[in-house]
Order: structure tokens, then sequence, then C-alpha cells
């Protein structure tokens, strides 16, 4: 038990580090829930883009360490879907969460401008598309697909 909680503490210094070393401020994930000894995406939200460290993860717990990089407050939501694309409802300009073939995961929502929070969650295989779906911003490009294996 203490090693595993050393190798989590470690994995709490490793992520701030990368940080760190690539300008980004705040450094630290700031949630004390994430699970810092399972998979870990790195996910970068910006004006209007979604950007992953890599497109595909084993099954199993995920954590998402999630950095807005841009000047709006931004989400990071986590789909099983099949679907190549979301509908978009016309009137709300958001992706249609509960759409058939699609099945909302998880979500961490309002990241502000500037900081970096942590998201674990348990993924089964198959395709997911990680977006920000406050209105508009799915449909102006704030989606990224990762596979899980």
């Amino acid at each position: 038990m203490a090693l595993l909680r050393l190798v989590g503490a470690l994995g709490v210094i490793i992520i701030a580090s990368l940080a760190c070393a690539s300008g980004a401020a705040p450094a630290a994930i700031s949630n004390p829930e994430a699970d810092t000894t399972s998979g870990l995406v790195t996910v970068t939200l910006g004006e209007f883009s979604v950007k992953t460290d890599t497109s595909d993860v084993s099954a199993g717990k995920v954590t998402f360490a999630i950095k807005n990089a841009g000047a709006a407050k931004h989400e990071l939501v986590v789909l099983q879907t099949t679907e190549a694309a979301l509908p978009v409802d016309s009137q709300t300009q958001k992706a249609a969460e509960e759409a058939t073939g699609v099945k909302h995961i998880g979500e961490f929502d309002g990241l502000d401008a500037g900081t970096t929070k942590a998201l674990t969650l348990d993924l089964p295989a198959g395709t997911y598309q990680l977006i920000c779906n406050y209105p508009g911003h799915y449909h102006a490009g704030m989606v990224a697909t990762l596979v899980v294996h």
C-alpha cells in the first residue's frame, strides 16, 4: 500500500514537472480525487480545439490531465460513440450527448482559462469523442477521438 501511495505521488510530481517544462501555469492538477495510478491522457483545450498527447490507451482507469490553454472557459465531455460526427441541436448549438449510439461517460465542466484539472474514468474498449459542449464549441472544432483497446 505504501508503494502504491509513493507511485501515485510520483505520478503527480511528473505531471506537474511536465506542465512546468511546457510553460503551463498553474502546473499542478488541483483536484484530489484524480487517480494517479491509472493510464494518463493529456488534453489541451483551446479556441477552438481539443488536442491529446495520444490517440489510444488501454481499457481500464484513465486519468485525463485537462489543461485549458484558451482564453475562454471550456469543459471536457467524454462520450463513447460509434458515430464519426455527433448531431448538433440547431437551437442550443450543442452536440447531442444522448443521441442513439452515444453514451455519456463523464465530464469536467467549468474549466477556467489557464487552469489544469484531472478527471479519472473507467473506460471499456471502444471509440470515444472528447468534446467541449458549450454552445457552438463542438461545431467549431472542439473534438478529439480516443480509441480504447
